[in-house]
């Protein structure tokens, strides 16, 4: 009997909760190849080079397949020529992306025995027989190629981020984008092979299914009929999809609304609110629409919204990508991203990277410092300020304080700008209390007047992440007799209205009473208990009422439902 060959599908992905769907359909089109035996093997950028390499040589393996991109390209390129010459007689065969449109570089370092450039379905039927070094494939039909996934798959995805792709191509021709390339074609997967895919997905627990269609809705029917599906079927697994704003109509927002929440995670790529810098990367402009959608979507509380900015395009300078930050902000998304330009190679932008006087890291993720219109030291200051972004305002640690902070601020730019002043050095600090104190300390600054406001503010924004019934000592309340009191008069409804909850449960809750007449008044004078279980729970109750009667008191509380913000 002919011995089966051993194949090792490595995959290197950023961070062990995601997956890797490319290598996932390998797996499945390998399934057709007889006297095969196929082993996925998960690594990470973040591990150990020699962990690795004693996971890859386990066993001996006949293949080693990878897919290379620009978050695990330097990670492969140091991994496989060690494990070339530790298993000299394996066959490293490498493709994705960074393969397809960096060849040349591929090609010198003389690794690999075979590099795949384009998809790689088509090679497969190939994989024993083929002897060149290049094997450049043809794109295969995206309704021929199989659901990836398979029943012995499913209990390594649940609980981890998951891919799938309803489309592929792009409507757009963006020059910064590998979608625009010219081997790119735009088509749609059947939408009842979809609809049943996703079925499936749902089955399998998930944590979040990301699709990774470019735009998702550029088909607005299309879009339609997979959200309907999706919000019929309750899906307890939410979905994340890149949309574009043009493409979004009031049949859209009708249907959206009627979305459960969470179920519908939305990346709107906003790039820039210039209409020069978006005309010089042949991107489409019509910011007042776009801007009326955006506003729209992100007022439906239902829906998890994040928005995108590129700054250092081409003629972006300080003024435009400080207008689009500010722009982009006042949007109030749940998710902000600020990211700088990456010269992708294959792109049409990286045959004209010196047009603009832009200079490039040359190795991944190939990212742009400086431009003719912006200095490294305008740059710089973008890079702390994102920083800052993803600490005070994506971390959504600190909701109502920030909301408050940058409504007395002249702009989102000038707020984060003066935050640098007084938020940590050291970029890697992201405790809770840290940060909350370098808020009161920019807040006292600039608001001395709202200082008892803002440590209301800041107390309130503690309890969802509080273990117990403690405040972070800069929090602390001179009143302690006071909430003991609060504390005891509340228990009996607690108690009585919440299942299962005890005194421990209680003893881990944190009750929070607000001191402040203003916060007092904003929150209709109730108190909040926020009770740590499974999840966060939160239970108001009428301040007058602490110090009535048990009977009165069971009567003056009430569950929250989401979201619970101060409006």
């Amino acid at each position: 009997m002919e011995k089966k060959r051993q194949i090792a599908l490595t995959a290197v992905n950023s961070r062990s909760s995601h997956t890797n769907l490319a290598l996932y359909y390998i797996k499945r089109l390998l399934k057709y190849q007889e006297g095969t035996n196929t082993d996925l093997i998960e690594l990470t950028i973040n591990e150990n080079w020699k962990q690795s390499l004693m996971k890859l040589t386990k066993q001996p393996y006949d293949y080693y397949l990878f897919s290379v991109y620009i978050w695990n390209s330097d990670f492969i390129e140091e991994l496989v020529p060690l494990l070339k010459k530790i298993c000299p007689h394996s066959k490293i065969i490498l493709g994705g992306p960074e393969i397809t449109y960096n060849l040349e570089k591929w090609k010198k370092t003389g690794t690999a025995d075979v590099l795949i450039q384009g998809q790689g379905e088509s090679f497969l039927p190939q994989i024993f027989s083929w002897k060149s070094p290049v094997f450049r494939s043809r794109n295969t039909p995206l309704n021929s190629v199989p659901f990836p996934y398979e029943p012995e798959d499913y209990a390594n995805l649940k609980g981890r981020l998951v891919y799938y792709e309803a489309s592929r191509g792009c409507l757009f021709n963006c020059s910064y984008c590998l979608s625009s390339c010219s081997d790119q074609k735009l088509e749609y997967r059947d939408p009842d092979t979809v609809k049943k895919e996703l079925k499936v997905l749902i089955s399998i627990e998930p944590k979040i299914v990301k699709m990774v269609d470019r735009t998702f809705n550029s088909r607005r029917d299309y879009a339609r009929e997979i959200w309907q599906f999706l919000i019929d079927e309750k899906s307890p697994v939410p979905f994340h999809f890149e949309l574009h704003p043009l493409f979004l109509e009031e049949e859209d927002f009708s249907l959206l609304e009627t979305a459960p929440d969470d179920l519908f995670h939305f990346e709107v790529g906003i790039q820039s609110t210039d209409k020069s810098v978006l005309n010089a990367v042949d991107r489409p402009y019509n910011w007042p629409k776009e801007k009326e959608n955006i506003q729209r979507l992100c007022s439906l509380k239902n829906i998890h919204t994040h928005l995108d900015q590129i700054a250092a395009l081409p003629l972006d300078n300080k003024e435009s990508a400080e207008e689009s930050f500010n722009e982009i902000l006042s949007l109030s998304p749940d998710e902000f991203q600020l990211g700088f330009l990456k010269i992708l190679p294959g792109t049409t932008l990286a045959k004209k990277a010196e047009t603009y006087g832009m200079v490039v890291k040359k190795s991944p993720p190939y990212e742009v410092v400086q431009t003719s219109t912006m200095s490294f030291t305008e740059i710089k200051k973008f890079y702390n300020v994102e920083t800052d972004l993803g600490r005070f305002y994506n971390s959504h640690y600190f909701h109502h304080t920030i909301k408050y902070l940058l409504e007395n601020s002249s702009s989102p730019w000038a707020f984060f700008t003066a935050l640098m002043e007084f938020s940590p050095a050291d970029k890697s600090v992201k405790r809770w209390a840290v940060l909350g104190e370098c808020l009161l300390k920019y807040g006292e600054e600039q608001n001395s007047g709202d200082r008892e406001y803002l440590m209301d503010l800041l107390r309130l924004d503690w309890c969802p992440f509080a273990s117990g019934q403690n405040y972070p000592p800069f929090l602390k309340r001179n009143d302690g007799e006071a909430t003991k009191v609060n504390r005891r008069a509340a228990y009996p409804f607690f108690s009585e209205n919440i299942a299962g909850f005890t005194r421990r449960d209680y003893n881990r809750s944190i009750l929070f009473v607000p001191t402040n007449e203003r916060l007092i008044e904003e929150l209709n004078s109730n108190a909040i208990l926020f009770y740590r279980s499974d999840s966060i729970g939160k239970y108001k109750i009428d301040l007058k009422e602490l110090s009535s009667p048990e009977e009165n008191l069971r009567q003056a509380v009430q569950p929250i439902k989401e979201p619970d913000r101060i409006s």
